[in-house]
């Protein structure tokens, strides 16, 4: 088994609270990220019935230890610009770096085209 070696090229972003990749799939279609502000509006559009998206509650990472389940929110889908965001509180940079570093690594992995990520507020968002 071989082994990944990252390079300066993908540990630049690891700090970046905002990037966009302009080389990326997405961008060369002349397409823009949607803001936080409407993927949330998104999320509200898409969520399930009676799913409270601002239960206070349900706002903070939650994790039972009694059911070692960890809470999410669910990623927003734009159809039309063949688009899915993850995002929220338990999403984090190094999953989006993570996803970059090993598509540029290991062409032969099938991994999402990731292009771009925002910090808003206390939650992440990861466009892929």
């Amino acid at each position: 088994m071989s082994s990944i070696t990252l390079t300066p090229e993908h540990l630049k972003f690891l700090d970046a609270p905002d990037v966009d990749f302009p080389d990326s799939d997405f961008f060369k279609k002349g397409f823009e990220l949607p803001d936080p502000e409407t993927v949330i509006m998104h999320a509200e559009l898409q969520r399930p019935p009676g799913f409270d998206l601002h239960d206070e509650e349900k706002d903070e990472e939650l994790w039972d230890c009694d059911t070692q389940w960890l809470w999410r929110r669910r990623p927003v889908v734009f159809p039309e610009l063949n688009l899915l965001v993850k995002w929220g509180g338990t999403v984090r940079r190094e999953g989006g770096l993570t996803m970059v570093a090993v598509r540029g690594t290991l062409p032969d992995v099938p991994v999402p085209e990731v292009y771009g990520w925002r910090t808003y507020g206390h939650n992440f968002f990861t466009w892929s």
